[in-house]
């Protein structure tokens, strides 16, 4: 049954990549085409442009599968630890020059700080960058995400038989939340009910891989009314 599941997941993900990489490969074909037939000009400096944008675009879903499907590179003799409250500063500050969060309210709270996890600065950053990106995706630019974290002990992740002191960090959106039905698939590597244009469907699987590696894990609360909530832990290191 493992071994099933196991395959299932893989033709979905090779679905996924056939279709994210086909359209623009498809368009880019379209170009070419059109190119041969087309003299020096402004059209012809337009389609290639239109040709870059799509291969860029190709570069990046290959780029974020490789962020997923990578081995940790860090050494596992060697300790990371990130200062929580730092690496909040650092993504609020990046994402608050978006015009996407113009009319979103972003509360935070740490109890017990000050905290440190044990992962990497760059790590953490794109956990928190994603999740607050697709809170704000999905009120449309438009509501409060709250984030939460507080020091926990006793904390078991998976089947670990050492319980450990961890950081528990809840980010919460007044959003339309998650229908009951795409719940077990929203860390699924292509999934998205997002608009087209607005990410690939690999921003949570990412953000398990990168958890999953430093000794944590995320989760989406399915108990939760009003929005989305999703839980990230993470191994204490003060």
């Amino acid at each position: 049954l493992i071994q099933t599941a196991k395959l299932a997941s893989v033709g979905t993900l090779a679905a996924g990549v056939a279709h994210e990489i086909g359209n623009p490969l498809a368009g880019v074909l379209g170009l070419l085409d059109a190119l041969e037939v087309e003299t020096e000009g402004e059209t012809s400096k337009r389609y290639r442009a239109l040709m870059r944008t799509e291969i860029q675009r190709i570069d990046r879903i290959i780029g974020d599968l490789l962020v997923y499907a990578r081995p940790s590179e860090h050494d596992p003799n060697v300790s990371v630890s990130s200062n929580l409250e730092e690496v909040l500063t650092h993504v609020t500050t990046l994402l608050g020059a978006q015009k996407l969060f113009d009319r979103v309210d972003l509360h935070w709270n740490i109890e017990d700080g000050p905290l440190s996890v044990a992962i990497s600065h760059d790590d953490l950053t794109q956990v928190l960058i994603n999740l607050l990106l697709n809170a704000a995706q999905a009120m449309n630019g438009k509501g409060t995400i709250a984030f939460d974290a507080t020091a926990i002990s006793n904390w078991r992740p998976g089947l670990a038989v050492v319980a450990r002191d961890a950081v528990r960090i809840h980010v919460t959106d007044t959003g339309p939340g998650v229908a009951k039905e795409h719940a077990d698939a929203i860390f699924d590597p292509f999934f998205s009910k997002k608009e087209e244009g607005q990410g690939f469907g690999l921003g949570l699987a990412i953000c398990q891989s990168i958890c999953n590696r430093a000794g944590g894990e995320i989760a989406f609360d399915k108990e939760h009314q009003g929005g989305s909530r999703f839980v990230v832990t993470l191994v204490k290191t003060s």
